[in-house]
């Protein structure tokens, strides 16, 4: 079921770029992001796990069917280190890489001609790679995990003035910030995966 679940995310992105022959009058865009990503799980007492914040990297692909109303596909993916405290207090480290995979609708707000503000809601399949504590030689595994996100995001368009709906090739800076909320089993424990993403970068409105 994972695993068809990321295939259909994945056939989705493919299809809505390849569209791209057939609806060419349609806006696209491509965003290229980096950003501080929260701690997916908070250490908590003397017996838990934790996670620090990280830097994380993301690319998305909309495709805006009307002046307001989009689908965009993301791929996230950040690696954070990853503190396992034992009962005897004596802390192990880790590091684990987590890549949530994003199908969200976008709503376009507001009528400037410079800047687009959008809210996004939708599905994230998020994948987080098997870690192996210090001093432990066994790997745990963590299960994938079908979740759901929110984000607001802006685009300000660079050079002259001019709509963003134009149809033709440009540049923007876009900012973004997006919730996530979810939880993973990693053997016998339940994994808490609530995070944060505040990122900046820029937008390739393809057409």
């Amino acid at each position: 079921m994972e695993d068809a679940m990321r295939a259909l995310l994945v056939g989705i992105m493919i299809g809505l770029s390849s569209s791209s022959i057939l609806f060419a009058s349609e806006a696209q865009r491509l965003r290229l992001q980096i950003g501080h990503v929260s701690s997916p799980l908070e250490l908590t007492g003397t017996v838990g796990l934790g996670a620090d914040n990280a830097l994380g990297a993301r690319i998305a692909y909309e495709r805006l069917f009307t002046e307001r109303f989009g689908l965009e596909v993301g791929l996230a993916s950040s690696q954070h280190d990853l503190t396992l405290v034992i009962v005897n207090g004596v802390p192990r480290t880790s590091s684990f890489r987590m890549s949530p995979l994003t199908l969200s609708g976008t709503l376009h707000v507001g009528d400037s001609n410079r800047v687009d503000s959008y809210f996004g809601a939708g599905l994230a399949y998020v994948t987080v790679s098997d870690y192996t504590p210090a001093g432990s030689s066994e790997s745990i595994s963590v299960d994938s995990e079908l979740t759901w996100t929110v984000q607001y995001g802006m685009d300000i368009a660079l050079g002259r003035k001019q709509r963003l709906s134009a149809k033709k090739k440009r540049w923007s800076l876009g900012f973004s910030v997006s919730y996530m909320q979810g939880e993973a089993e990693a053997g016998s424990l339940s994994l808490p995966l609530e995070t944060v993403n505040i990122s900046a970068g820029v937008v390739w409105q393809l057409r």
